[in-house]
C-alpha cells in the first residue's frame, strides 16, 4: 500500500464514517485534478465496460452544515490549518458552473440537463471532471435540500444553496436591518436579493412595508455601490426573486420543477409597484396636505409646517408589524439569561439555531395572525427546536425539546410579553383623524414627480410607513413583474439527478466513479472492522485490497508513476 492510501486507512480508523468518506473523497479528487489526464480520452470513442452508476457516488455537502453559514465563516477559526467548511466546500463546486450571474448559471445548469454531461468541452480533462462533478453536486443537492424536508426547511435550505452558488452570503432573521434574505454576487457587484419559494398557486410577494422603505431610503453598505453603479433606482434599490416549486409525490420521492422570476422594486418604482394591489396602495396613503407642501416646496423651495406634519404623530405600539415585533423579540433574547439552556446540554452552535428558529416562527405567527400574543403552537416549537438540536432528531432530542420549549421558551416569552408588548395603538388614531388620504393614480403621479431626495421624504410620510403595515403582491402581480415568463427553470427530483449522472457516462468518469466505489469499499469495510472490536482481520484485507485499488486506478486517472 503507497503511502498516501495508508495514511488514508490510518485517518479513517480514528475518524466516524461519513465524515471521512467524504474528506477522502474530496482529497482524492483534488489529487486526480492536480494532473492532466490526456490518457484518458484516449479510449473515449471505444466502448468501455459498462459499469452501474448511483446517486450515493455523487458527493453531497451534508443539508444541516449550511444554514448561517457564509463563506467567510472560515476565517473565524482559531486554527489556521483548519479544513475549510462544508459551505465552501459546496462552494468550491459550484463555482465551476459557469456565468455572472443568476440567470447564466441556472440555464447553464437546464442545458446540461437536456444536453447532458459529454457536451462538455474535454480539451482540458481537468477542467471536465471539474465542471462534471460540479454539475452533479448542484443536482444532487438541490433535490435533497427541496424533497427531504419541509416547506419551512425546504425554503431555508434553498437560501443557503443559493447564496452557495451566487458566492453570496445568507442573512439571519435575528438582528437582520433588511429585508433581504441572501446577497449574490453578480457581475462583480454584491446583489441584495429578497428571496420566496411558494408552491405554484400559494405564490406572493409581501412584508413589512417599513422594512421595504428602509432598503430604499439608506442602502446598506454591503450592497451600496450596487445601488449607486445604477442611477435609474434613485438611491435604494431590493433585487426579488420569487421561485414557484411544482412537485408531485411525498418526501424525497418528489418529482418536478421550479420556475425562477425576478424584478427589482426601487426607490424610484416603488409607489408604481405597490399600486397595483389593495394592501400595496394601502401602505403608499399619502396626505393630501403634506403631497401639496412637498410640491410647493420643490418649485418655490419654501417650507410650510405642513412638510414637519409627523413630528407630532404618537409614539408607535402597534404589535401587528412582524419584522418590528419579532426585532424585539431577538433583542429581547438577546439580552437574556440563557445559562439554563448551557445547563441543559446545548451548545453555542445548537443556542443560535435556536434562537434564530424562535424569531422566525414568531414573525410567520404574526403575520398569520396579525397580533403578536403568541409565539407558535406547541407541535411547531417542539419540532422546531429539535431541528435545531440535531438535523435528523431522535426521539431523545424530541425530549430535550419539549423540556426547553416548557421550562425556558415559554416563560422568556410570557415575560417579554408583560416587560415589552403594548396593545395600544395610539399612532393609528392619530393619523385616521388627519385629514384626507389620497392613493392609487393620483398619488403615483404625484410621487413619479419628484426629486430622488424628496422621494425618500414621500416615503417617509406614507401611512404604510408611520404604520408599519404590511404589503402583497399577488401571484398574477408577481408573475408580471418578472416579465410573464420564469428567466429560469429547474427540473428537480431523483430522475433529473440520474439523467445527469447517466449523461456523464464515459471512460473518465467511469474510472473518477470507479475511485469513488473503491473508497466507499475501503470505508465500509473499516467501519466493520472497527465497529466488531477488530476481531475480523477478513475486514481489515478487505480495506487494504479496496485502498490499494483506490491508489491504482487514481495513478491511472491521473496519468502518473507511483
Amino acid at each position: 500500500m503507497n503511502k498516501f492510501l495508508r495514511d488514508k486507512f490510518i485517518e479513517v480508523r480514528e475518524k466516524k464514517a461519513e465524515p471521512a468518506e467524504t474528506d477522502i473523497l474530496k482529497e482524492i479528487i483534488e489529487s486526480v485534478l492536480s494532473f492532466s489526464t490526456p490518457s484518458i480520452f484516449e479510449n473515449e470513442g471505444k466502448s468501455p465496460k459498462v459499469r452501474t452508476y448511483n446517486i450515493s457516488e455523487i458527493p453531497m455537502i451534508p443539508i444541516s452544515e449550511l444554514g448561517w453559514a457564509n463563506a467567510d465563516d472560515d476565517v473565524d477559526s482559531d486554527d489556521p490549518n483548519a479544513p475549510p467548511s462544508q459551505r465552501r466546500g459546496l462552494e468550491q463546486y459550484l463555482s465551476k458552473i459557469p456565468g455572472t450571474g443568476f440567470e447564466d448559471k441556472l440555464n447553464a445548469v437546464s442545458s446540461i440537463l437536456e444536453d447532458g454531461i459529454n457536451s462538455i468541452p474535454k480539451d482540458n480533462p481537468k477542467e471536465f471532471i471539474q465542471q462534471a462533478m460540479a454539475y452533479l453536486v448542484f443536482y444532487k443537492t438541490l433535490t435533497m435540500a427541496i424533497t427531504n424536508f419541509n416547506a419551512s426547511a425546504a425554503g431555508f435550505n434553498f437560501e443557503a444553496f443559493l447564496a452557495a452558488l451566487m458566492e453570496g452570503k445568507q442573512i439571519p432573521a435575528s438582528g437582520a436591518k433588511t429585508i433581504a434574505d441572501i446577497t449574490a454576487n453578480v457581475d462583480g457587484e454584491r446583489v441584495p436579493i429578497s428571496l420566496k419559494l411558494y408552491t405554484d398557486k400559494g405564490l406572493e410577494v409581501g412584508g413589512s412595508f417599513f422594512d421595504l422603505c428602509n432598503d430604499m431610503l439608506v442602502p446598506n453598505k454591503e450592497w451600496a455601490g450596487w445601488v449607486s453603479a445604477n442611477p435609474q433606482y434613485e438611491g435604494g434599490a431590493m433585487r426579488y426573486i420569487a421561485c414557484t416549486k411544482i412537485l408531485n409525490g411525498d418526501g424525497i420521492e418528489q418529482e418536478g420543477h421550479i420556475d425562477f422570476y425576478q424584478f427589482d422594486i426601487t426607490r424610484a418604482n416603488l409607489f408604481e409597484i405597490l399600486s397595483v394591489t389593495d394592501k400595496g396602495r394601502k401602505a403608499i396613503l399619502s396626505s393630501r396636505n403634506f403631497m401639496s407642501a412637498l410640491t410647493e416646496y420643490m418649485n418655490t423651495g419654501e417650507k410650510t409646517d405642513a412638510l414637519n406634519w409627523a413630528d407630532n404623530i404618537p409614539a408607535r405600539s402597534d404589535t401587528s408589524d412582524s419584522a418590528e415585533i419579532s426585532s424585539l423579540w431577538s433583542d429581547y433574547l438577546d439580552k437574556a439569561d440563557l445559562s439554563s439552556l448551557r445547563k441543559a446540554g446545548v451548545d453555542q452552535k445548537q443556542e443560535k439555531a435556536i434562537i434564530n428558529t424562535l424569531v422566525k416562527l414568531y414573525k410567520a405567527s404574526i403575520e398569520s395572525s396579525q397580533n403578536a400574543n403568541k409565539l407558535a403552537t406547541q407541535g411547531a416549537l417542539t419540532a422546531q427546536i429539535a431541528l435545531a438540536l440535531n438535523s435528523e432528531p431522535t426521539r431523545e432530542d424530541k425530549k430535550a425539546a419539549i423540556a426547553i420549549r416548557d421550562s425556558i421558551v415559554l416563560p422568556l416569552f410570557k415575560n417579554f410579553k408583560t416587560d415589552v408588548i403594548k396593545t395600544r395603538d395610539a399612532r393609528g388614531q392619530f393619523l385616521d383623524k388627519s385629514g384626507e388620504w389620497v392613493t392609487g393614480p393620483e398619488v403615483v403621479e404625484w410621487y413619479n414627480s419628484l426629486t430622488p431626495e424628496l422621494k425618500a421624504m414621500a416615503i417617509k410620510n406614507t401611512k404604510g410607513y408611520l404604520t408599519h403595515s404590511h404589503w402583497v403582491l399577488s401571484r398574477g402581480a408577481t408573475i408580471k413583474l418578472g416579465g410573464g415568463q420564469p428567466f429560469a427553470k429547474l427540473e428537480i427530483g431523483a430522475q433529473a439527478v440520474m439523467r445527469v449522472l447517466e449523461s456523464a457516462r464515459g471512460a473518465l468518469m467511469d474510472e473518477v466513479f470507479g475511485i469513488f466505489d473503491q473508497v466507499a469499499e475501503m470505508s465500509n469495510k473499516l467501519n466493520a472492522f472497527f465497529a466488531n472490536g477488530l476481531a475480523e482481520p477478513d475486514q481489515a484485507q478487505g480495506a487494504a485490497t479496496a485502498a490499494d485499488n483506490v491508489g491504482t486506478q487514481t495513478r491511472k486517472v491521473a496519468d502518473v508513476n507511483e
